[in-house]
């Protein structure tokens, strides 16, 4: 009887945190959609709008819901589209494939192909950076401007990623066993983590752990071909970099590198936020990206711009 009452529980409490979520995706103008592609099936968020859409790519072990109050904030009248990359969220899961780098970024553009994109502005955190990296060096056409938060890739000073591999060590981000866990990887990915009710925080946790191997995998293929650094003299197009001054995942310096190596490119540190700036503080960085994204031609006129200072988030 007490394990029937637990399961119900449970179901109404994962019911009420998927509410939550579509009130989310109304606040922001997004829809769910699905679409099967040659990898699998493949789950995102569409909003309606103009050409030249704003594409977001998240990090490893993420999904695409950690874009969407940024993306409300962002607005426009672009057309904004965030994929849960394959392994990630609710596309498929298949363990026989490959998520390096390489491979993501072909299905990445096999999914921009299959909505008839020409051109995409991306926005990308951590892993999702690399990917987007590797698709502007291979398909320049297609990617009319980056916009790179907390990029992993790009390591001029090593961070937690290659120390834990180096010392064979258990990776925070991609083996959530326990609820301990959990919090541990909240504190290590934010400095300023949201606040989530301790039922649904629960919800997630479980979830994070339901999916250890899929992102035991996922790390260990990207670490095959996670340095991007070759590359990035061939990026061309319009580049705005954004950091986390507390970023324990990878390093701040990172940001120096890219900012150097990139030409033409732009920088911003964000004083007191973590890995996962769009989270910690969306409505700022939303803000930072319309006046990038303004300065190059998208959606009106700009705003005076805090790009090359750090800057700190209200409180």
């Amino acid at each position: 009887m007490l394990s029937a009452i637990k399961r119900h529980l449970h179901r109404g409490i994962a019911r009420s945190f998927q509410f939550i979520i579509a009130a989310e995706y109304k606040k922001a103008g997004l829809r769910p959609c699905r679409r099967t592609l040659s990898f699998g099936e493949l789950s995102y968020l569409d909003k309606a709008g103009s050409d030249c859409a704003i594409v977001m790519l998240h990090g490893a072990g993420a999904e695409k819901e950690s874009w969407v109050r940024f993306a409300r904030y962002l607005g426009g009248t672009r057309r904004i589209i965030i994929p849960d990359l394959p392994g990630h969220g609710d596309s498929g899961h298949d363990m026989a494939l490959d998520y390096d780098i390489g491979h993501q970024a072909l299905r990445v553009a096999e999914f921009l192909a299959s909505l008839q994109l020409r051109q995409v502005h991306l926005i990308a955190n951590s892993m999702g950076c690399a990917i987007a990296l590797r698709l502007a060096a291979s398909h320049p056409e297609l990617i009319a401007s980056l916009i790179l938060m907390s990029a992993a890739g790009v390591e001029a000073r090593p961070g937690s990623m290659r120390a834990d591999k180096e010392a064979d060590a258990r990776h925070a981000m991609m083996e959530v066993r326990s609820m301990e866990d959990y919090r541990y990887l909240m504190r290590i990915a934010m400095s300023k983590p949201p606040y989530i009710p301790a039922m649904f925080l629960k919800l997630l946790a479980q979830k994070k752990m339901q999916r250890v191997e899929m992102d035991r995998k996922i790390y260990h293929d990207i670490l095959r071909d996670f340095d991007q650094r070759a590359i990035l003299p061939q990026i061309s197009m319009p580049t705005f970099i954004i950091w986390g001054a507390q970023d324990q995942v990878v390093h701040v310096d990172d940001a120096d590198f890219l900012n150097a190596h990139i030409a033409g490119s732009r920088k911003l540190i964000l004083l007191g936020i973590g890995h996962a700036p769009m989270v910690e503080a969306p409505r700022l960085l939303a803000a930072q990206c319309k006046d990038f994204l303004s300065r190059i031609g998208v959606d009106g006129p700009s705003a005076p711009t805090s790009a090359g200072r750090p800057v700190r988030p209200p409180s």
